[in-house]
């Protein structure tokens, strides 16, 4: 007796938008895997260990502690090499349970990076905007 298909998974939101000229939509995901592509359990792992480590980063960025504070600041601006924070992901994520390897743990800091640069770039965008715009009375 064949097994019950489990129902596919949706996105948490869905934004249209038009983009030369052509009409495209952004999906929002709890987790990259959920889209059901191919590599899923690698996705999948990824993606935790991301969810993992981001907060221990922004923790880290606010820290009190001069030192910790400025480890993380050196990844982000590009001073830590990518294999050294690759090693302290690897090292997270064992803590939590996961076992990841060299690649998978550089991948992860490519994306953290990205994550904060394009945070950077959208703090930047808002306070233009607020510049641009006349004061509400």
């Amino acid at each position: 007796m064949p097994r019950t298909k489990t129902p596919k998974k949706q996105p948490i939101e869905v934004h249209p938008f038009e983009l030369d000229g052509e009409e495209w939509e952004a999906e929002v995901w709890n987790n990259r895997a959920d889209q059901g592509t191919r590599g899923t359990h690698k996705l999948r792992l990824r993606d935790d260990v991301l969810n993992i480590v981001l907060p221990l980063v922004d923790e880290r960025l606010n820290s009190t502690s001069p030192i910790l504070k400025e480890t993380y600041e050196r990844l982000l601006d590009g001073r830590l090499k990518r294999a050294e924070f690759a090693t302290i992901i690897r090292q997270i994520a064992k803590a939590n349970k996961h076992t990841i390897g060299k690649t998978l743990s550089e991948e992860i800091v490519d994306d953290i990076k990205k994550h904060y640069k394009a945070c950077a770039n959208a703090l930047a965008a808002k306070e233009a905007k607020q510049k641009d715009s006349p004061p509400q009375p």
